[in-house]
């Protein structure tokens, strides 16, 4: 069973670039993510298969010190996912450090839907965080 505070986003339609439904207040900038010393990920399950999606999809980790993410630091992101890739039940997971180049992370932590170009006409994900990373 996942934990209510961990999950981001359940069935979350992305058609466009968009961040999760929700992001991790980690209340003071700075602060230290982990859990007991742990390595935490950011999972994503398609739970809805992607159409017209034709150049791809990038899956983010990023932060910011506002909740909206308006001005958001990509921390880390897969390549392109190509509309193949992003069939019902695949799953991608990235890994979250306490600290990135940028420095130490900033308040807000959530995932973030980078469409490359045209918007897709379909597809839902599921995204969570925990200390699994498969």
């Amino acid at each position: 069973m996942r934990e209510a505070l961990c999950i981001l986003g359940t069935d979350q339609a992305v058609t466009t670039a968009a961040k999760t439904t929700d992001t991790l207040d980690l209340a003071v900038a700075g602060k230290h993510l982990g859990y007991a010393g742990r390595q935490l990920y950011l999972h994503f399950l398609v739970t809805t298969t992607f159409t017209g999606l034709a150049s791809g999809l990038r899956l983010e980790v990023a932060d910011d010190d506002n909740a909206g993410l308006t001005s958001r630091r990509i921390l880390v992101q897969t390549a392109v996912l190509a509309i193949s890739d992003l069939v019902a039940g695949a799953r991608f997971t990235l890994p979250i450090w306490n600290s990135y180049p940028g420095g130490a992370l900033q308040r807000y932590l959530a995932g973030y839907f980078g469409i490359v170009t045209e918007a897709a006409t379909a597809g839902a994900v599921t995204s969570w965080i925990d200390d699994v990373p498969n």
